[in-house]
């Protein structure tokens, strides 16, 4: 009985350690876009724009002022003129 507990626990040792070392593709993804505004704001851009089209104004309200702010940390003033002057 303890010999099998010993050995689940270095299972689960090994498979958390295996995690941390090799983070699966969609986690190191969410980590690139959190660390790169400007993909993020892009990302924003795009979700308000099928909101907007799918006829939900007030959500797509919401993605296109969330985006301004991480234009402007990325320094990037034309998504920033994108952000302020949409042309529906």
């Amino acid at each position: 009985m303890i010999r099998v507990n010993l050995r689940l626990m270095l299972v689960r040792a090994l498979i958390l350690r295996a995690l941390i070392l090799f983070p699966s593709p969609a986690f190191a993804a969410t980590q690139t876009l959190q660390a790169d505004p400007k993909a993020e704001a892009d990302a924003l851009f795009s979700q308000g724009t099928e909101l907007f089209q799918s006829g939900q104004y007030k959500a797509a309200l919401e993605k296109y002022e969330a985006e301004l702010p991480l234009y402007q940390k990325a320094c990037d003033q034309s998504g920033e003129a994108s952000s302020l002057f949409k042309d529906f």
